[in-house]
């Protein structure tokens, strides 16, 4: 009879305690549920895009640029192509090296094996949208165009160019990099973190070879003029900016899915099922937590990299800090940082571009490169670039063959222009700088 009191007493504290921890996390329950729908109705009130429907660009089939990339996709690699040799061709080139005549042998019947790849290419630039997978899917199980071939054929059409400058084609050589440059910012309308890293790569090696089609020729002012105007950073941020949104879409649908008890597109399991259950006012607290960090992320990757560096270091720290309840966001919010610097080395690409660029026309006009880059603005820049990784001016040096224009790179010492090109650590050692070299014939 004693036993059964104790055991009584022992169920009844249970009850009571289980009971008070189920108000407990209705009360958070609730709380986090308001505090997360008005964030959402703020953030959808202001225009910004939480679904992949209104993610999703208006796009017909007429002029969806990546039917005809998928058309040149399918042919590539079945062409005769030496993957091997592009990317040995593009660090040859990297480092200012000439190739050897069989090495120049191998590519021309590479280029001359893919006329039609080139041309659905060339197509697919001059189509006004870009959209590859099917947007009804979870944005993780889209289809994204093919890294490896997108890669190497943006190679083989910018090594095609530098052999028809080489033959004096220069300004055939110079419209082909202009529309593959084009075709590359169009699949940044994929709204995928991974495209528009695949496009850093592409833009990365496309102004290579454009440098070396520049270099040492003269040309007309109106041409430079034209080129100057597709390196501007800003333009680019907008753009890029958008796979870091289809991010922050991505996590919320799955969140929002896991809030509404469908778990399968996650494949959890029933002790992760019984979690969120358990943990859903944390999960909540997860959701929100997420989405105003891609708010700062977003926000960050907006600005030049040298105004937000201590930004970047206060994002990683709370993303490499995130809460063990946060399962969520611990799983699926992505590390931004080499994102970053990938991107800020494309900006001195295009900032030491810029100022190559100008120098020529300056040239044009008093018959000399400048003594600084002062003295071409605002006559033939609007603004003086800046080294994106110091937010001080480039470095610029006349040498007796011509000049070289650099930025000090993440290590923000002057290595005197040498480059490495071969990015390993977020911030390197030495030999960091990122160089344009101009000499003249």
């Amino acid at each position: 009879m004693k036993t059964r009191k104790i055991f009584s007493r022992v169920l009844l504290y249970l009850l009571t305690i289980l009971t008070f921890g189920l108000l407990i996390r209705a009360f958070f329950n609730y709380r986090m549920g308001n505090k997360l729908e008005e964030y959402i109705g703020d953030r959808q009130t202001e225009g910004v895009a939480l679904s992949r429907k209104a993610l999703m660009p208006e796009c017909s089939e007429a002029d969806n640029g990546a039917n005809l990339w998928k058309a040149a996709e399918a042919l590539f690699l079945r062409e005769g192509v030496n993957v091997n040799t592009l990317r040995d061709t593009m660090d040859a080139f990297f480092y200012g090296k000439s190739l050897g005549s069989d090495v120049r042998k191998e590519l021309e019947i590479m280029i001359a094996n893919n006329p039609r790849v080139f041309q659905f290419m060339e197509e697919a630039s001059e189509k006004p949208c870009f959209r590859y997978g099917d947007w009804s899917q979870n944005l993780y199980d889209m289809k994204i165009p093919d890294a490896v071939k997108m890669i190497n054929a943006i190679r083989l059409l910018g090594i095609d160019a530098v052999f028809k400058a080489e033959k004096g084609h220069v300004h055939e050589a110079i419209d082909q990099i202009r529309w593959t440059k084009l075709l590359v910012k169009k699949t940044l309308d994929e709204p995928l973190l991974i495209t528009g890293l695949i496009a850093l790569a592409n833009m990365k090696y496309l102004q290579t070879c454009f440098m070396r089609i520049i270099n040492g020729r003269d040309l007309d002012s109106d041409t430079l003029r034209m080129n100057i105007q597709d390196l501007y950073p800003e333009r680019w941020r907008e753009k890029f900016v958008r796979g870091i949104h289809g991010e922050r879409v991505f996590l919320l649908e799955n969140a929002l899915a896991v809030l509404e008890g469908n778990m399968d597109a996650l494949g959890y399991n029933l002790g992760d099922r019984i979690f969120f259950w358990i943990m859903r006012p944390a999960t909540k607290a997860d959701v929100l937590w997420a989405q105003k960090m891609f708010d700062k992320v977003e926000a960050a990757t907006l600005l030049p990299y040298y105004e937000i560096k201590e930004s970047h270091k206060d994002i990683t720290k709370d993303i490499e800090s995130i809460p063990w309840s946060f399962r969520l966001s611990g799983g699926l919010f992505p590390n931004f940082t080499s994102a970053w610097l990938k991107e800020a080395i494309m900006e001195a690409f295009m900032g030491t571009g810029q100022i190559a660029l100008a120098c020529k026309i300056y040239k044009n006009q008093e018959g000399h490169f400048p003594e600084n880059i002062a003295e071409l603005v605002p006559g033939i820049l609007e603004k003086e670039p800046l080294d994106p990784f110091t937010g001080d001016p480039f470095i610029y040096k006349l040498q007796e063959d011509g000049f070289i224009v650099y930025s000090v790179g993440s290590n923000e010492k002057d290595d005197d222009g040498r480059a490495t090109y071969q990015v390993t650590k977020l911030v390197m050692e030495k030999d960091d700088d990122w160089p344009w070299r101009e000499r003249t014939k």
